[in-house]
């Protein structure tokens, strides 16, 4: 969790939302198309994704990308590792050798967040040993990001041990650690009084939210969650986050700049 008095009370009163998107919504897209669209769009920046566009370890690519969000002046909102903790067969020597690509992946981004999965098993399916395992490769990772001023932060998903909010709560907490924290995302498959209960018990540890207006396997146009996302936002106030637009409902670039203008028009009011 990241706190300290002083932070926190300038926060408070200083606190500032960023708008961005996700750059695995357009996996078949280039840097350049992306960040194109996200400079036409008006966002602030952009997460980067570990699966394709920023491969963790390929540091040509990483100068590359960073190269490309300097001349646009966009920022690097986040690296978006599909770094899975726990999940490494001698955890520690491995682990410390495989995330230390990640985080010189993100450096040269400079990505201030670096979103990681909390094992690959929901919560209940999770042995005390793993658990005790994840917690404690948690810490040697924050650790290690500390070092480089980089937060880790945790994303909200499903076939992991931040399933549900109320295990994600339990495991942050468990950890304690200044340089972890949580994504926030609703929950598609639950509803509006869930998702808004999480938020609220989320808000204080988490550092990016993913926007989508989803139900169940239904996708929407963001413009029709106006009045819930007016909700869930206001559960984040009192604390800088970034707003991350991700896999909108037709995947198309083309509708991009509609969903975008949608999310700054709700971030208005904080702006």
């Amino acid at each position: 969790m990241i706190t300290g008095s002083a932070i926190d009370q300038h926060d408070k009163e200083n606190f500032m939302f960023q708008t961005g998107l996700v750059s695995v919504s357009f996996r078949s897209l280039s840097p350049e198309v992306i960040v194109e669209a996200v400079k036409k769009a008006g966002l602030d920046g952009i997460e980067w994704g570990g699966d394709i566009h920023v491969p963790a370890g390929d540091l040509d690519t990483a100068g590359r990308v960073r190269q490309l969000m300097d001349d646009a002046g966009l920022k690097t909102l986040s690296y978006g590792s599909y770094y899975k903790v726990g999940c490494m067969t001698d955890a520690e020597k491995d682990a410390a050798m495989e995330f230390s690509k990640v985080l010189a992946s993100a450096k040269i981004l400079g990505a201030p967040v670096v979103r990681i999965w909390a094992g690959n098993r929901d919560s209940g399916d999770t042995s005390p040993q793993e658990y005790a395992r994840l917690v404690s490769e948690s810490r040697m990772l924050a650790d290690m990001a500390a070092v480089e001023g980089i937060v880790l932060s945790f994303e909200s998903h499903g076939g992991t041990c931040t399933d549900e909010y109320t295990a994600a709560l339990k495991l942050v907490k468990e950890i304690d650690h200044s340089h972890l924290a949580m994504y926030w995302q609703p929950k598609q498959q639950r509803d509006a009084a869930y998702n808004l209960k999480s938020a609220s018990a989320l808000a204080p540890y988490t550092t990016n939210i993913h926007v989508f207006h989803w139900d169940g396997p239904n996708k929407y146009p963001l413009r029709e969650g106006r009045e819930i996302w007016a909700r869930y936002i206001r559960c984040f106030e009192g604390k800088s986050h970034a707003f991350l637009l991700e896999f909108m409902h037709d995947n198309r670039v083309e509708t991009f700049p509609e969903t975008a203008a949608t999310l700054l028009s709700w971030m208005e009011p904080y702006r």
